[in-house]
């Protein structure tokens, strides 16, 4: 990696079979994850949840807080509104 990608990843965890994130930001992320939003919770509770593929919420990617992430599609499928907390 160069000088400038070596700067970005300091502060993050990165082990080769998980995507970067910030430790610093799990206990809030476990957080959002218990107080979800009337909305991310009828989300969760009424689709993702079940989806046939693996979802999960609150996911910490390098040093943002994602509301839900697909790791085998890499995606966010809730992207109708501000998807991501930077914190």
């Amino acid at each position: 990696m160069g000088k400038e990608s070596d700067e970005v990843m300091i502060g993050l965890i990165t082990n080769g079979f998980c995507l970067p994130y910030n430790p610093e930001l799990t206990a809030r992320a476990n957080e959002l994850r218990k107080n979800m939003t009337p909305m991310e919770n009828k989300l969760w509770t009424g689709f993702l949840k079940n989806f046939s593929l693996n979802v999960m919420a609150q996911k910490v990617i390098d040093y943002y807080i994602v509301n839900f992430y697909c790791p085998k599609l890499h995606l966010n499928p809730a992207p109708s509104r501000p998807t991501v907390r930077p914190w």
